[in-house]
Formats: C-alpha cells, sequence, structure tokens
C-alpha cells in the first residue's frame, strides 16, 4: 500500500502560495484617493474587492493613500459598510490576518464571514480598542481555509466607516502532471523497481 501511495505521489504536484493584499499594485499616488462606482470590481494582488449588500450609499468603497481617510501611510481600503473578497480566477483560498480599524470610531465590533468551497458558512466576530488614529492586526482561526468568498462587516447593523489593508492570503493546489509527461519521466524508474522485485523474488 505504501508503494502505492509513493508512486501516486511522483504523479501529483503539490504548490502552496502565500502573499499580502496591500493595495499598493493600485498605483495610488501619496495623498490621492480612488472612488470606484458602485458595484465596481476592483482587483488587486489576484484578488476581487465590490462593496457588498449593506452599502450605504452609490460610492461606498474608496482606496485612499496617505491622506484624510487614511489610518496608515499606504494604500488601503475603505468602506462605509460592508466589502466582499474573491479570488479573480475563482478558485479557493485561505484567510490568514489583516489589519483593520475604524477611521472615526464608528466601529465597535465587526464580522469576518466567509463561504468554504463544496458549502457552507465560517464566521468570525472581533472587537476594536477605540483608537480611530491607528489600525490592529487581526488573525483568524483556522477555519478560513478553503474559501470562495469573504465579506468583513458590522455588527448589528452599524453603519460604520473602516480602513482595511495588509491582508494575508494563501491557496494550495494540487494538480495532476500530464500523463504522457510523467511516463517519460518516471517509466524507466518504475520498470527498474518492479524488475528488481521480480529478480530478488526469484
Amino acid at each position: 500500500m505504501k508503494k502505492v501511495l509513493f508512486i501516486c505521489l511522483l504523479f501529483t504536484n503539490v504548490a502552496v502560495n502565500a502573499a499580502i493584499i496591500d493595495f499598493e499594485d493600485l498605483g495610488i499616488v501619496s495623498g490621492g484617493q480612488y472612488n470606484p462606482l458602485d458595484n465596481e470590481v476592483i482587483t488587486s494582488g489576484g484578488y476581487d474587492f465590490v462593496n457588498g449588500p449593506s452599502s450605504i450609499d452609490n460610492f461606498d468603497l474608496h482606496f485612499p493613500n496617505d491622506n484624510e481617510s487614511s489610518i496608515g501611510s499606504s494604500t488601503e481600503l475603505l468602506s462605509h459598510g460592508d466589502v466582499i473578497m474573491s479570488k479573480s480566477d475563482g478558485g479557493s483560498f485561505s484567510l490568514d490576518s489583516f489589519d483593520f480599524g475604524a477611521i472615526f470610531g464608528e466601529v465597535a465590533t465587526f464580522s469576518v464571514v466567509a463561504n468554504l468551497l463544496g458549502g457552507g458558512i465560517v464566521s468570525e466576530t472581533f472587537n476594536l480598542d477605540g483608537d480611530s488614529t491607528t489600525s490592529e492586526l487581526f488573525t483568524l482561526n483556522a477555519s478560513f481555509k478553503h474559501i470562495i468568498s469573504a465579506e468583513w462587516l458590522m455588527v448589528g447593523g452599524v453603519q460604520g466607516i473602516f480602513n482595511l489593508d495588509n491582508i494575508s492570503v494563501s491557496n494550495e493546489s494540487v494538480s495532476a502532471v500530464p500523463v504522457p509527461a510523467a511516463l517519460f519521466m518516471f517509466a524507466p524508474a518504475l520498470l527498474g523497481f518492479f524488475g528488481f522485485r521480480r529478480k530478488a523474488k526469484s
């Protein structure tokens, strides 16, 4: 059985990728801000961001870079209600941690709700420290693995303004090595292995 598993692994390629989504690739100049249209999808680092169903106006998302709407000193995502994140290629990913802050101190409690690959929902709720001048690092529990989307939103219907940045994500993809290529690579080794076993038995 162990030999069979080993042979199967020879034909499988497992890749784990990690990244930080910091919105710097949007190219917003220092002191500037980009204001997307309602339901406009913004792509950063291979992930899509769009305002969620709790949007309070037609311009729910903003991307300030070190201006009066910023908490940090780089480009951030700013939302008036909620924001939804998904992978641009439609695949699954894991959500690990993120920086989060309330720009005017309006937000005290927020949740992250994620849809799992294959069905199901996981969520976690956090409390802010009340300091509206800085963001905090929040780490999610281990259940936020292999998700297809994540939503940040206020708890209890509060429509506060929050900043989101430095989202740590990872994904694991398992892909088979193409069979013709695998045969050319491993056929001699496999024939030699089985030949050796046959000679040992005789």
